[in-house]
């Protein structure tokens, strides 16, 4: 069973409210967190998606292939549209990701990590720092950020009303790139390097947050591991 580790609930309300960001660091359970990064590091490649911003036509929709070597080419050239797109300063990014469950009922540890992020359980805590009266979690993935891929600066006005970040990446050296970077009002930048057992939420909407994830660079073995989504 997944269990959050005691928390300071009023203070973590406090900062929430004043800043509409949190950090929480060691947030599950330590046992169940290694398992779930164990498991992502080892899990079926072809459960993996490559998944790119504009399509391969630069139109402003998501592109996605299943990682598997018939895929290869479409994958590169799908990249390689979102990078031309980022040439121009158009939102783009590329990196992995997980689509939907596994398969119906799937008992694994991704998949059951989503189901309590998707859990009532997990909402009436988020609602409780928050006081967003959040109900429904709009989209949850797995995600893997590998060497050449990048998230550009968004803010995910469409996307719900709280993002959150659950990291699960050990010993990262911030000169690989991966950076989560929010943009400020005041114009400085805030920025968080993946630790393990950390979830970060903050506030979207109304180009609220606008955030990025700096590019990894080419030819970097390790890979920055997190669950990240969307609530409303």
């Amino acid at each position: 069973m997944i269990a959050v580790n005691p928390l300071d609930l009023p203070l973590h309300r406090d900062t929430y409210l004043k800043r509409e960001r949190l950090v929480i660091d060691n947030f599950l359970q330590e046992s169940f967190a290694e398992k779930l990064l164990v498991f992502l590091k080892t899990m079926p490649e072809d459960w993996w998606f490559a998944s790119s911003w504009p399509n391969q036509n630069l139109e402003d929709s998501m592109e996605l292939h299943r990682c598997a070597k018939v895929n290869n080419y479409y994958i590169e050239r799908s990249r390689n549209a979102a990078l031309h797109a980022l040439d121009y300063n158009r939102f783009s990014y590329s990196f992995y990701r997980t689509n939907g469950d596994h398969f119906e009922l799937c008992s694994c540890l991704c998949c059951e990590a989503i189901r309590f992020i998707k859990s009532q359980p997990f909402l009436d805590f988020l609602n409780s720092i928050t006081g967003l009266e959040l109900t429904t979690v709009n989209e949850c993935f797995a995600n893997r950020y590998s060497g050449g891929s990048w998230l550009s600066t968004h803010s995910d006005d469409v996307n719900g009303r709280l993002a959150f970040v659950y990291h699960l990446t050990k010993n990262w050296n911030s000169s690989w790139g991966g950076l989560y970077v929010a943009h400020n009002p005041d114009g400085s930048m805030s920025v968080l390097p993946p630790t393990f057992n950390r979830l970060a939420i903050f506030g979207v909407g109304a180009n609220q947050t606008p955030h990025a994830v700096t590019p990894i660079l080419p030819g970097v073995s390790q890979s920055r591991y997190a669950i990240t989504g969307w609530i409303r």
